[in-house]
């Protein structure tokens, strides 16, 4: 599975990269949104995995420009943020609408989890 990871943090990208990569997934690392949304052209990824806390845009303004595409709405996408859910903002609706399968609170999720919901797809 090609997985387009958007993590500001190099070591924790590293981290995740290696971790996914072990489990034969092709990883892609990006830090910014405008990179993520570059990659995605050349990669065509299966999933994308977002750290809601990114610079110059945040999460959400990623996900509205990604799903503004066609070819990306059916991308699943998998929030693993700093942030918790309940200091998002937005509704279930509004999560859905952005084609977020499911939101991974960083301090409570492992890596071994959120690769486990990956590999559900």
């Amino acid at each position: 599975m090609k997985i387009l990871l958007l993590e500001p943090d190099a070591e924790l990208a590293k981290t995740i990269a290696a971790f996914l990569s072990k489990k034969h997934h092709e990883v892609v690392t990006v830090a910014s949104a405008q990179a993520a949304i570059h990659q995605a052209d050349e990669l065509k990824p299966d999933a994308v995995i977002l750290e809601l806390a990114i610079p110059e845009h945040n999460g959400i303004e990623f996900l509205q420009e990604f799903k503004s595409y066609s070819d990306w709405l059916d991308v699943p996408i998998f929030v693993y943020s700093r942030i918790p859910l309940a200091d998002s903002n937005l509704t279930d609706q509004q999560w859905q609408k952005y084609g977020v399968n499911t939101y991974f609170y960083k301090p409570t999720t492992t890596l071994e989890n959120l690769e486990r919901a990956v590999s559900l797809l």
